[in-house]
């Protein structure tokens, strides 16, 4: 395995990681978690959305914005590995960066919708939806004032998609021909596709297709730095600090509003301390609840939200015994009890999750009926399998606490989880563990299950965790993608999840919340989907006057 290929293998799928939650996400839990396993499940009563309105704010945004002040984020992976190119983000610092010094031609709405962003339009040129047009604003400049054209837009495509090496090669190769796109005026591109996609604006809102000048080739110092962004790189100090000034030309004036945004290395445990002195302005999520919500009450200090940013998840090899049955499969997911869990790692900032990925999204079924935790099922089911007293070995390191409670959950089954913990750093090492243990751990964020499916459940995704292997599935899939109206083609999407949650190796339980803390004089923060702070976008947010 080459250099790139490594890269590919190991930081895409970190991305991935990453892409769908908020900054440097963990697994949130309470220091008296295993104590507490021995009681009964939990109510969910006064659960997630009681404690919504108590335990943080979902919105704060009060009077007209206004514009001036420094935001200071601390961030707590900043180093060496840090890169200023929007198309090689590994790190979510870089991401910080390339969020507001550069663009994308689609957005991604609250609500989950995508709307154009860069682009005026994006329409399909036919009804084959293999060929999409795509019209830019006019008068949208770069930092050096040159304007954007659609020539910008095809060379960052080809940038990323027409370079085997590439860090991001796979997230455009496989779905435009980028040697035969091409541009047909200043503010018009017209993208070929090499299979039909219903859905091309959602495609183009994903990250990191960001869009550079046109000839851009190394971004390795600050100022080859020159995007669209609502702010500029002023300073870029690897492992230490970036700041970034408000761009006065942006097309989406007045945003930004604040002057500046500055990105400040300070560890995780230190965020909480640093914020209550005045250092920062914005921490990162919290990793353990409790001290998040030690904030509340705290003049000094406001806890902000991102709803189902962090769901833990166990993955089960359907390929190899004993998770070839699919008998074994069900028991296993009847054995874990999602209610307990949900108050012993969330403290109920969380909701009930069912083996499905992407509840925050149009395409998502939630018509299938929750499963619940139900031992009695589960050995009977054990026992049609000639699979009473099962033992599994369960590989953890993201999150062990989890598993220990599982492994508690699942005695009530007949079942014995042992455990074998590894360092975190190694879970997605593809030479050791990540898709190579019958029974392991992954995390994908609170993504949609469009986007994860052609990854995970493919038989040559590149993450198919569980090896689900379904031709006839995966050829609906692509049909279903194919389909324009938004409508018809979530109803498809709908019905594709009913075999996966019958039969598939996921064990996704909880759907837990993201806390953040900041200043309480900041306004425009909003429940987005994604990253903390708007998913990044601090050209919404600005200080009270």
């Amino acid at each position: 395995m080459d250099r790139s290929e490594e890269f590919n293998i190991r930081l895409n799928r970190r991305r991935l990681l990453e892409r769908g939650a908020m900054a440097g996400a963990g697994l949130i839990v309470v220091p008296s978690l295993l104590a507490a396993c021995g009681g009964g499940s939990a109510t969910t009563d006064g659960g997630a959305t009681g404690a919504m309105s108590t335990a943080a704010n979902t919105e704060t945004t009060s009077g007209a914005p206004t514009a001036g002040g420094v935001f200071r984020a601390a961030i707590s992976d900043a180093g060496p590995t840090e890169t200023l190119d929007p198309h090689a983000i590994a790190s979510v610092v870089d991401q910080y960066r390339a969020f507001n010094l550069y663009d994308r031609l689609a957005e991604t709405q609250i609500d989950g919708t995508v709307k154009p962003h860069l682009a005026e339009s994006i329409e399909a040129a036919d009804d084959t939806s293999t060929t999409w047009i795509v019209k830019l604003r006019s008068g949208v400049t770069f930092h050096d004032g040159s304007p954007l054209t659609a020539a910008d837009v095809l060379w960052s495509f080809r940038r990323i998609g027409g370079d085997p090496k590439a860090p991001y090669f796979a997230s455009v190769d496989p779905y435009i021909d980028v040697a035969t796109s091409s541009v047909k005026d200043d503010l018009t591109v017209e993208f070929v596709l090499k299979a039909p996609y219903g859905n091309f604006q959602w495609f183009l809102s994903q990250k990191p297709l960001f869009i550079l000048k046109d000839g851009t080739k190394d971004i390795a110092d600050p100022a080859s730095v020159v995007g669209t962004g609502p702010f500029k790189l002023e300073s870029f100090e690897p492992g230490q600090k970036t700041v970034m000034t408000r761009f006065d030309g942006y097309f989406l004036a007045p945003e930004p509003y604040f002057d500046a945004v500055e990105l400040i290395q300070i560890a995780k445990e230190q965020q909480k301390a640093a914020l209550l002195a005045g250092q920062i302005d914005g921490t990162e999520n919290f990793d353990v609840i409790a001290q998040a919500l030690e904030l509340e009450g705290n003049a000094a200090a406001a806890l902000f939200r991102v709803p189902g940013a962090n769901p833990p998840q166990f993955n089960m090899r359907m390929d190899v015994a004993p998770f070839d049955d699919p008998k074994v499969r069900e028991a296993m997911k009847l054995s874990i009890d999602r209610e307990q869990m949900m108050s012993l790692l969330f403290q109920d900032q969380a909701t009930l999750a069912n083996d499905l990925h992407g509840p925050s999204f149009p395409s998502y079924n939630a018509d299938l009926p929750q499963r619940a935790y139900d031992p009695e099922k589960a050995k009977a089911l054990l026992k049609e399998a000639g699979k009473e007293g099962l033992t599994v070995e369960l590989v953890t390191g993201l999150y062990p606490d989890a598993a220990q409670a599982f492994a508690q959950q699942a005695k009530a089954s007949g079942i014995t989880i042992n455990l074998k913990k590894i360092p975190q750093a190694d879970v997605y090492n593809t030479d050791l563990y990540y898709l190579k243990v019958p029974f392991g751990e992954t995390y994908w964020g609170n993504d949609s299950f469009e986007y994860i499916a052609p990854m995970a459940y493919f038989k040559d995704g590149p993450y198919n965790e569980t090896r689900w292997n379904d031709p006839a599935w995966e050829k609906e899939f692509i049909a279903a993608s194919a389909v324009a109206d938004d409508a018809e083609r979530n109803a498809r999407y709908q019905e594709l999840q009913g075999p996966l949650w019958e039969n598939g190796g996921e064990i996704i339980f909880n759907w837990g919340d993201g806390l953040f803390a900041g200043k309480p004089t900041i306004q425009g923060v909003q429940p987005r989907i994604g990253f903390i702070w708007n998913d990044l976008r601090f050209r919404e947010m600005w200080y009270q006057a």
